[in-house]
């Protein structure tokens, strides 16, 4: 009896191996190829034959072109959307799409409030955009500094006693005018020098006269007529040196050195006291020509791109008339510490203005680009990209791409941001947040993909 029921078991198994393919059968699995076919037809990411997502082209979906242009995104011209059009935009990355098809570029996250009045409660608030003047430019913060082109530090060449001062500080003096007195060992003795290497001038140029006697009469060498001149010329070559140096210590006839003002200006500074010992390093005097002062402007990294040297700019210090000058340096380097970089202008004194003051300046840069200004807090950060929030219908906003051009509390853009555009201002942190990918949000909104 165990033996039927081992051998009727053996038989049902051996039935149902051999059982021919019918609807309960597994299908046959499909070909690598085919498999990767399919995926790439339905992958919205695909490229079609236009150069954009399939998904997202509007010549491959007709019906996308609707909402494109509904939305003000269009490239008349090409039949695009002029965000990522393919011609217009060669280099811009196209928008990906998620699993759905659904457009996720930024310009395409539509935030959508669940009930338009919800603006109210969320605090949005907007400002309308204006068109880029002439008067628009670069603003930074500035600070005032000597003209170090018009600048002297007076110092003693030899060390020596300061015998007698005759300036002031703050007192005005003419090129050349007499500052310091001082009596110098070294000065002593170069005179003395001096003294010697005239002597010895005299007695080489008396050898050498008599030596071109006795050559006449080929008496003496040709070699021994020049050896003398040879002796003659050192002796005179080192009273030469010893004069120049004597004159640039400004050593009178008894021996002590008048230091002078190399240039006129103000004496801003004065270290120089009588009986004091002055030597190389000692500053005695700074001289400065107050007439037109150094403006340095500290400019973002981003705003510098748009600087050339000869823009005007204008300096406001507190409570003072505008200052207008010229921008006279560009640094090639950003500092490392403050990222901005180093600009210099040269500003004119009327005597009011004064070094390390502080103020606003305003750079105007090449405004050939145009654009539009929108208010500072209206530019948001999202991704790699600077966005602006225009609000086309009461809770509905379409964050818009903007190419920064300037600084200032009106920012000069260049975008699909138009003079006129509701543009927010207060609340555009909350808009951003909702368009941030991976953003849980506030839940009292929604991003319509495209606009739909």
């Amino acid at each position: 009896m165990r033996a039927l029921k081992i051998w009727g078991l053996l038989l049902c198994l051996a039935g149902t191996g051999c059982q021919t393919q019918g609807e309960g059968a597994p299908k046959r699995p499909e070909d690598a190829p085919q498999k990767a076919q399919k995926a790439a037809e339905s992958d919205p990411n695909a490229q079609c034959e236009h150069k954009v997502p399939k998904g997202a082209c509007p010549k491959c979906n007709p019906a996308l072109a609707a909402v494109y242009k509904a939305q003000n995104n269009w490239c008349a011209e090409h039949g695009m959307p002029e965000s990522f059009c393919p011609v217009c935009y060669p280099d811009r990355a196209a928008p990906s799409l998620d699993s759905e098809g659904e457009e996720v570029a930024i310009e395409a996250r539509i935030v959508r409030l669940r009930r338009p009045e919800m603006e109210k409660t969320a605090g949005i608030k907007t400002v309308n955009a204006r068109e880029a003047t002439s008067e628009s430019g670069v603003q930074c913060n500035v600070h005032l500094g000597f003209n170090q082109d018009k600048t002297a530090d007076v110092r003693a060449v030899v060390p020596g006693l300061v015998r007698n001062v005759r300036v002031r500080v703050g007192e005005l003096v003419e090129k050349g005018a007499p500052l310091f007195d001082l009596e110098s060992v070294q000065v002593n003795d170069l005179r003395a020098e001096r003294s010697a290497v005239v002597e010895r001038v005299r007695v080489a140029k008396a050898q050498v006269e008599r030596m071109r006697e006795l050559r006449k009469t080929d008496v003496v060498s040709t070699r021994a007529l020049e050896t003398s001149e040879e002796e003659l010329a050192k002796a005179q070559s080192a009273l030469a040196s010893i004069d120049g140096t004597l004159r640039t210590t400004g050593a009178n006839a008894s021996g002590r050195m008048i230091l002078r003002a190399p240039i006129a200006g103000e004496i801003v500074e004065r270290n120089a006291i009588q009986g004091m010992l002055a030597n190389q390093e000692d500053s005695l005097a700074k001289i400065v020509d107050t007439s037109t002062l150094w403006a340095f402007c500290d400019v973002s990294e981003s705003d510098a791109r748009g600087l050339a040297v000869g823009q005007p700019v204008q300096i406001r210090l507190d409570q003072q008339e505008p200052i207008e000058g010229k921008l006279d340096w560009i640094s090639p380097q950003i500092d490392p510490r403050s990222r901005t970089v180093p600009t210099r202008a040269i500003v004119p004194n009327d005597g009011n203005l004064r070094a390390n003051q502080f103020g606003r300046a305003t750079i105007y840069a090449d405004q050939s680009e145009g654009g539009v200004e929108v208010p500072r807090e209206a530019l948001q950060r999202v991704e790699e990209e600077f966005v602006v929030f225009v609000r086309d219908s009461p809770g509905i906003f379409s964050p818009r791409i903007v190419e920064r051009l300037a600084e200032g509390d009106w920012v000069r853009v260049k975008g699909r941001v138009k003079p006129g555009d509701e543009v927010v201002t207060t609340g555009a942190v909350f808009l951003r947040t909702e368009v941030m990918p991976g953003s849980i949000g506030a839940g009292c909104c929604e991003i319509v993909p495209g606009g739909e």
